[in-house]
This record gives C-alpha cells, structure tokens and sequence, in this order.
C-alpha cells in the first residue's frame, strides 16, 4: 500500500547541510549586508559634511555682507541688530527645549512619586479592612490616591478571608487566639511591626472604630 505523498515528503526530506552553494549565498548576504551598512553610513557622513559645509558658507556670507556695508553706519545697525535678535532668538528656543525636557522628567518622577503613594495606601487599607491587595491597588491607581478615596472602594470589595479569631505565630504565646487587649498592648509597643499592625487593624475593622 502507497503512503500518502505528504508522508513521503516529510520522511525524504533532506537535512539542510553547508554545501558550496548554501556557504556562497550566506557570503553573499553578509557582503550584501555589510555593503547597506557601509552606503547608510557613508550618506550619513556625506549629509553631516553638506550641513557644516553650508553652516560655513553661510557665516562667511554674513562677514562679507557686514564687511561690504561697513562704510553704511544705518545698514551695519540695521544687519547687527537683526543678527542679534536671531541669536537671542536661537538662545531662547535652546532654554525652552531644556526647559521642557526637564519639565517633562519632573512629570515622570511625579508620576512614579504618586504611584508608589497610591500603592502603599492600598497595602495598607487591604490589609486593615481584609481584603485583596492587588485589586485594591489596581483599584486605586485610578483614583487620586488619597486613603478615604482607596478606602471607599475597598469597602466595595469582598473579604479575603471571613473574620476569624487571630492565633499568634512561634515567637509569641501559644494557647489560643490573643485577646483584644494583648493585639493592643503588642501595637502599642511595636506599631512599626507589620504582624502587630496587620492583627490591629484586622481587630479595628472587625470592631468597627
């Protein structure tokens, strides 16, 4: 029985080896290759020499004018006068693209300023009121990112977790969940820790203060 001819192609289908002709077309497509480069950079260099070339015409007519109307006080005041204020100009469009440019890293590092602002009011809302910290950051990254603004649309989301006793790690007593006066008296003593803050504000969400 005959296989099927895309069988066969598949199954003779040769190896794609090095051979002469193969190694020439890769030459030639390196050579082709480099060439484009070698004409883009040689236009390149020939504009760049056409510019300064011009620029240098260009002042040298402007000596040779002011030299030919130096015996013509009004025409020399008037030519000076004119090139100043085009220098003045050049000058001022100069500190305006400066002055934008840093305008405009001002605005970005503002915007990152305010996005890590929004984002660490979010971690902290999430965590008080018990909810999802990444929805709620995503959430507040559109807002303005004042806490009452974050904290309105946390109020909107669903518990990550329904309210539950609290039960303390290794490094604290053991037997049981802690009373609402040792959540207290550990914030109290240490409320830059993230646990002690995290069952305090857990406790002020469940209580409602």
């Amino acid at each position: 029985m005959d296989r099927p001819e895309s069988q066969e192609d598949v199954t003779l289908q040769p190896d794609i080896k090095e051979t002469p002709e193969v190694a020439k077309l890769l030459r030639d497509a390196k050579a082709s290759a480099l060439a484009d480069v070698g004409r883009t950079m040689a236009e390149a260099q020939k504009a760049l020499k056409a510019s300064e070339a011009a620029e240098k015409r260009v002042t040298q007519m402007l000596k040779d004018y002011e030299e030919d109307i130096r015996d013509d006080p009004d025409k020399l005041t008037a030519f000076r006068t004119r090139q100043e204020k085009q220098r003045v100009e050049d000058e001022l469009a100069l500190r305006d693209s400066e002055l934008n440019e840093a305008k405009e890293r001002l605005r970005l590092i503002d915007e990152e300023k305010a996005k890590s602002t929004k984002e660490q009011n979010a971690r902290e809302i999430a965590t008080r009121l018990g909810v999802d910290e990444k929805k709620l950051i995503k959430y507040a990254l559109l807002t303005d990112g004042t806490p009452e603004a974050i904290e309105d649309i946390a109020k909107d989301l669903p518990k990550v977790k329904p309210d539950e006793p609290l039960t303390p790690d290794s490094n604290m007593s053991t037997g049981g969940s802690q009373s609402e006066e040792q959540i207290r008296k550990n914030y109290r003593e240490n409320p830059n820790d993230p646990r002690s803050r995290a069952e305090y504000y857990a406790l002020r969400a469940k209580k409602g203060w």
